[in-house]
């Protein structure tokens, strides 16, 4: 019989999944911090996509609370 701790479950999945979205981007946003982003050049993306995914125009926190605001501490 499963139950909601058995990390089998569906619902446990779900939770890991949100769980790792919510780290992913704390550390986006964190290292985004940490970059310079005073010039256009410096927030400007070399690439289009990474792995398949697209990647927006330009990189800087404010893109990151933008998309991923709601999994961001506060």
């Amino acid at each position: 019989m499963s139950t909601a701790s058995d990390p089998s479950t569906p619902a446990a999945r779900t939770r890991h999944q949100h769980d790792e979205a919510k780290r992913y981007a704390n550390e986006s946003y964190r290292a985004a911090k940490r970059l310079p982003s005073s010039l256009t050049d410096d927030v400007a993306s070399t690439r289009t996509t990474v792995g398949g995914v697209p990647l927006p125009g330009y990189f800087h926190e404010g893109v990151i609370r933008a998309r991923l605001g709601g999994l961001l501490e506060t």
